[in-house]
């Protein structure tokens, strides 16, 4: 080693412990998936649950989770999903089940095959998972985040179907 480079490397190791060994005084990270962004978790109005683990809705969609924590005498889950090419179903299985499609739709031939379960019931559209979430308490689905959810009519004579029906659900908060 020449002289230069011994001054150097007591330098190199002092900026290595000061940026990887000291801890930053910037704000946590985000573990929230990108794919989240694309959707939004609703569920029936009386549901009493303002959030939920993303590990406890990717079991509820797998058949894993029979009944809603914090909730007496809570009806049965009743997941609902969108037809399996839907973007927005692609963006909540790689975001909730950390999954890709294929390996969700080998997990239900299994399921099915050997008698232990089915899947869940499937909507066509966000409109048909809203009706399927108002008209069914123990029901969770999932919607594209752009869709507006509050009603347009807060009088009850004036609300089209529609409202009516997203008057019945809300969103619930994913902890990732």
């Amino acid at each position: 080693m020449n002289r230069s480079s011994r001054g150097f490397l007591p330098l190199l190791i002092c900026l290595f412990a000061t940026v990887v060994l000291v801890p930053s005084d910037l704000p946590a990270q985000n573990n929230e998936p990108a794919e989240a962004k694309d959707f939004k978790i609703i569920v029936h109005v009386d549901n009493p649950a303002l959030e939920m683990a993303q590990d406890d809705i990717s079991k509820m969609f797998l058949g894993k989770m029979k009944g809603w924590k914090g909730w007496d005498d809570s009806p049965t889950v009743m997941p609902v999903d969108l037809p399996a090419q839907s973007e927005i179903r692609i963006a909540f299985t790689s975001a909730i089940h950390k999954k890709n499609m294929s390996s969700i739709s080998s997990y239900w031939q299994r399921m099915i095959f050997s008698g232990r379960g089915s899947p869940p019931d499937q909507a066509a559209s966000d409109q048909e998972i809203i009706a399927f979430v108002a008209k069914n308490p123990g029901s969770i689905g999932y919607v594209s985040s752009s869709l507006q959810l509050k009603p347009t009519e807060t009088d009850p004579a004036k609300m089209t179907e529609q409202d009516k029906l997203k008057a019945k659900v809300k969103t619930l908060k994913v902890v990732y």
